[in-house]
């Protein structure tokens, strides 16, 4: 787990808000706090949708961060800006396998998910990564390898970011 802060707020929600590079992210929760509070559990209702539709999902739990900010976008937009907002996006089942591979992770079981927590509060970025384990184990080479991972996303996606010394 690493904690870092985002040096141009403005930029980072630009990014996150009207590009494509989060899209893939899955998002298991949003909270919004302005003038009112909205808390938005990501969790797909599959008896909402056709059987057709579910097809389409390829297992995921979650709603793709694509599929909810234009929604988020629109309650943002033309409004003070909000007091706080919290953000937990996961990397896709498929996404995450791919990750252990590329390190040779000896069990891909051991690790359920990898997870970073965007929150926007006091006008500025904080993210946070984490790793939801299965399993114990000692191996924190899948961990580290995240970690790594998302300073070289930001890094690509010119953000900037600035670790931070504690979390």
């Amino acid at each position: 787990m690493i904690s870092f802060m985002i040096e141009d707020t403005k930029e980072c929600m630009q990014k996150l808000l009207k590009d494509q590079i989060f899209d893939e992210f899955l998002c298991t929760q949003f909270e919004l706090i302005g003038l009112y509070k909205v808390n938005i559990d990501g969790q797909i209702r599959i008896d909402y949708l056709s059987s057709d539709e579910t097809e389409i999902l390829e297992d995921r739990q979650f709603v793709k961060w694509k599929n909810l900010k234009s929604s988020v976008y629109d309650m943002i937009k033309g409004h003070k800006t909000p007091t706080s907002m919290k953000i937990v996006f996961s990397l896709s089942q498929k996404a995450k396998e791919a990750t252990l591979n590329k390190i040779n992770y000896a069990n891909n079981n051991d690790i359920n998910s990898f997870i970073f927590t965007l929150t926007y509060e006091d006008k500025r970025i904080k993210i946070i990564t984490g790793t939801n384990y299965a399993n114990f184990t000692l191996d924190k080479q899948g961990e580290q390898y995240f970690d790594d991972s998302m300073l070289k996303f930001f890094k690509r996606h010119k953000i900037a970011a600035m670790l931070n010394s504690s979390i």
